[in-house]
């Protein structure tokens, strides 16, 4: 779900960057428009992990420049599939999720109150956009959270992850959100 979303490119990229992502991005540069960031995975995890807070907000052609030759030097190191593997584990691990869930794991045990590995892909289709915005989760915002829950399901069936079918029934699926801890 995470790569239909945020980079289907993932495995092909050449030197982990999205190359229709940086072309749509800058089109939008061109013509006046936000047209989304047009980062990769590795580029958001080394923006994540490698970079300062402040480094991370700046937003400057130097910086996204970085980005991709330290995305290009990262895929070199842990090239193949088992490398991609390893970065998008990486990536899962270190994104916020909101509610103090660093990794899919601890977004995992925030709202559902299970492992991982054990979520539905409604479950899972829920916990995805909220790396980009924590914010709209299922505890604050159930209805942007089960908005944004079909759009990521709908994303898998384009890719081709899921069927219309599997689409349809984790959208009609009754989510049971788990209390707030503070532990």
């Amino acid at each position: 779900a995470t790569i239909a979303m945020e980079d289907k490119t993932f495995y092909a990229n050449p030197g982990g960057i999205n190359v229709e992502g940086v072309a749509r991005a800058a089109w939008g540069v061109i013509r006046g428009q936000d047209e989304g960031g047009g980062s990769s995975i590795p580029q958001q995890l080394i923006r994540n992990v490698i970079m300062s807070p402040e480094e991370r907000m700046e937003r400057s052609y130097l910086r996204k420049l970085k980005e991709m030759i330290l995305s290009y030097e990262l895929t070199r190191r842990y090239p193949g599939v088992e490398g991609r593997d390893k970065i998008l584990e990486w990536y899962l691990n270190n994104i916020f999720y909101g509610h103090f869930a660093f990794g899919v794991e601890a977004a995992s045990q925030a709202y559902f109150g299970k492992s991982v590995e054990d979520l539905t892909l409604a479950e899972a289709a829920m916990i995805v956009p909220l790396g980009q915005s924590p914010a709209r989760n299922p505890i604050d915002q159930p209805e942007e959270a089960k908005r944004y829950q079909g759009m990521v399901l709908d994303r898998m069936y384009i890719e081709g992850y899921i069927t219309a079918e599997e689409a349809w029934e984790a959208k009609q699926q009754e989510l049971q959100i788990a209390p707030v801890r503070f532990d």
